[in-house]
């Protein structure tokens, strides 16, 4: 028989590990991850916006600012690293920012 020297010590390593790797589940559909094309990159979308038009990416960012109008809302996102779980990082790093054209409020 094992007896554990720090049984609360283990049991929250247990309990910590369980909660870091169920942190990364994307809050995204994976019918619409597969549509994602993973292998453009956000400096590739600013260099040739239009050779991507109708291409689904994902990109990571906080939002800056939105304007409502009639036809739906601009969302204006400043580019962050994404993280694991689809969400941007918390850090400085960013490449730019860009709009998210949405036609809903």
């Amino acid at each position: 028989m094992v007896r554990y020297r720090y049984p609360l010590l283990s049991t929250a390593l247990l309990l910590s590990a369980a909660i870091f790797t169920g942190g990364c589940v994307r809050p995204f559909s994976e019918e619409a991850l597969n549509k994602v094309n993973k292998n453009i990159s956000f400096s590739e979308l600013k260099i040739e916006p239009e050779r991507y038009k109708g291409a689904w990416v994902l990109l990571a960012g906080l939002i800056i600012d939105s304007i409502n109008t009639k036809d739906g809302t601009s969302i204006e996102v400043l580019q962050k690293p994404m993280g694991c779980d689809g969400r941007p990082e918390d850090t400085d790093a960013t490449e730019g920012q860009f709009i998210a054209l949405t036609g809903r409020f």
